[in-house]
């Protein structure tokens, strides 16, 4: 079983509804989940933030945060975890953000990814490790 196939199973036997809001998977996660079959009984939806003012318009991430911070960091990750989780209306949401290259942004090297997951009273952003 494939992890998307796990994750859909798993909410439906919850009755639970999941979206999420993708910066450097660049909507990958949202396509992976909404192969599997009946995933839409628990898939709500995606927003994929790719150019960083969608981060704003779309997920609600505070703009002073990102003037100050950049896109690459955890309270932009989790920022637009809850936006996905608002705009989509799900009980749970994952956001991801990073730097795919060639160069790096925002001060973090190629490779850096932060991913957030948040619930019904549960938020964990995540710095994934650099693979050299």
């Amino acid at each position: 079983m494939s992890l998307a196939q796990d994750v859909i199973a798993k909410m439906t036997e919850r009755s639970i509804t999941l979206s999420t809001c993708e910066s450097i998977t660049g909507g990958g996660i949202g396509a992976a989940l909404t192969s599997v079959p009946g995933a839409s009984a628990v898939f709500r939806g995606a927003l994929v933030t790719y150019a960083r003012e969608l981060k704003t318009s779309l997920a609600g991430v505070d703009e002073a945060l990102i003037e100050r911070e950049g896109v690459i960091n955890e309270l932009t990750a989790l920022q637009m975890a809850l936006g996905a989780q608002a705009a989509c209306e799900s009980d749970w949401a994952v956001a991801t953000t990073g730097v795919a290259g060639p160069t790096e942004a925002d001060g973090a090297k190629v490779g850096t990814v932060w991913f957030a997951v948040v619930g019904p009273g549960w938020a964990c952003p995540t710095r994934l490790p650099i693979r050299s």
